[in-house]
């Protein structure tokens, strides 16, 4: 889901991306420090504090940094973002941040499957930058702030739904629920992604126009 995108950015040189993708990790660093540091003594029994708090630390203000550097890169795609995109982006950020949230505070029954507590924190970060990412698309329109979200996207779909849908066969009770909505989710985005990365006229890798750079 990291690969790709930052693949697709280095190939395309549409560097301007970056900025959703280094909002995503500073979100998700900041998170990490500070449950860190709130943790205490809880995390000192599972982790060697100062080292992780060290790397967490100076990955958020890398991210932080370059989400700075980057804010005067001229968007080279300038093709608007079609409007089921964008709504959809809306509502994955929204679904990320309720998931992401339930997570960090270890609400039983979020994930198909049960989890470790230090396990949910960080998933429940990753969740919560994730929607930062998505966030961002949302609000810069372009559709280069959607071509990385969906080839992510996807490529997590790719990996993730060969695991979930065998699940139903074994899922507990109190996670069904879970399953169900992580399943649909995952089927929509990847419906999504392929429509409008291989097949939308508009928007599609092979026979799409491009307009003008504009600067973000």
């Amino acid at each position: 889901a990291i690969g790709a995108p930052v693949v697709w950015m280095g190939l395309s040189g549409e560097l301007a991306v970056m900025r959703g993708g280094a909002l995503d990790f500073a979100m998700t660093y900041f998170g990490l420090s500070a449950t860190l540091l709130l943790a205490g003594a809880a995390a000192a029994e599972l982790v060697p504090v100062p080292f992780y708090l060290m790397l967490t630390g100076a990955a958020f203000g890398f991210n932080l940094l370059l989400f700075w550097l980057t804010r005067n890169i001229p968007v080279q795609d300038q093709r608007p973002m079609p409007g089921l995109v964008r709504a959809s982006f809306l509502v994955f950020t929204v679904l990320l941040i309720l998931v992401g949230s339930a997570l960090v505070i270890r609400y039983p029954g979020v994930f198909p499957w049960p989890l470790k507590p230090q396990s949910s924190v960080v998933f429940g970060w990753i969740f919560l930058g994730a929607a930062m990412y998505f966030l961002y698309g949302f609000l810069r329109p372009h559709w280069s702030n959607a071509c990385g979200q969906l080839l992510g996207f996807l490529a997590y779909d790719l990996v993730l739904l060969p695991s979930f849908l065998p699940h139903f066969a074994n899922v507990k009770p109190e996670h069904q629920l879970s399953l169900w909505v992580y399943t649909g989710v995952l089927v929509y985005s990847a419906l999504l992604a392929i429509y409008f990365l291989f097949m939308h006229r508009e928007t599609r890798f092979f026979g799409a126009g491009q307009t003008q750079p504009e600067r973000l």
